[in-house]
């Protein structure tokens, strides 16, 4: 990203923002700090002091939450052009789930209370982060709720086969109890997709345990 005048281009390419004034995009982009991070850093974590408010654009986030158990949930992955820690930075004092960069990505963050007041400056970029926030709001909850437990499960062991980072065979520590309670299934119904994923080759079973590898995963697609 060689600089704001290359952000200012690409925004304006964007339908969202052609409501705004040239001035009023401008005074947007400069108000922010633009700032590089590496590939598989994490931006903030859940329970971090939510300061800041960032606009992603250009790589590939993933957002995901820890849960009380410490087992965790893949919730999206968003490319570029993303506001987000918007929710937190209205409504709470700690973002809700981590921000981890998977490729080398560029964004601009915002202090929160500077964030704000160019909302109330620009009534019109208030609506527009307002549509985004329900937009991501609903792309969370659809990515949930629209998928079946054997997808919910696949979803699961792939974001935690990623947290290795690892060739072949994988042993993941995590019971059905805790896989029911992530995916928001059953015990039984866990139980009944995991033993059907086996019986295709896909996993292998054990006590407190599921072992699986990416190239086993990847060839359910």
């Amino acid at each position: 990203m060689n600089g704001r005048q290359e952000i200012f281009e690409k925004m304006r390419a964007i339908s969202y923002y052609d409501t705004l004034s040239e001035s009023e995009l401008y005074d947007i982009i400069n108000t922010g700090v633009v700032k590089k991070i590496r590939a598989d850093s994490f931006i903030y974590y859940q329970g971090d002091e939510s300061d800041f408010v960032y606009y992603l654009i250009t790589g590939t986030l993933e957002f995901i939450k820890v849960r009380k158990n410490y087992s965790s949930l893949l919730l999206n992955t968003v490319n570029e052009d993303e506001w987000f820690g918007i929710s937190e930075a209205f409504y709470t004092s700690e973002y809700l789930n981590d921000a981890r960069a998977k490729d080398e990505t560029f964004v601009i963050l915002y202090n929160k209370n500077v964030f704000r007041k160019l909302c109330m400056k620009y009534p019109e970029f208030q609506r527009i982060i307002t549509e985004r926030i329900a937009k991501e709001i609903y792309n969370i909850h659809f990515n949930l709720d629209s998928l079946s437990p054997q997808d919910k499960i696949l979803k699961l062991l792939r974001a935690r086969l990623e947290a290795f980072r690892k060739e072949g065979e994988v042993e993941i520590n995590i019971t059905q109890e805790e896989i029911a309670e992530l995916i928001g299934f059953t015990r039984e119904t866990v139980n009944k997709t995991l033993h059907k994923l086996q019986d295709e080759g896909l996993i292998k079973l054990k006590r407190g345990g599921i072992i699986c590898s990416n190239e086993n995963l990847n060839n359910n697609n």
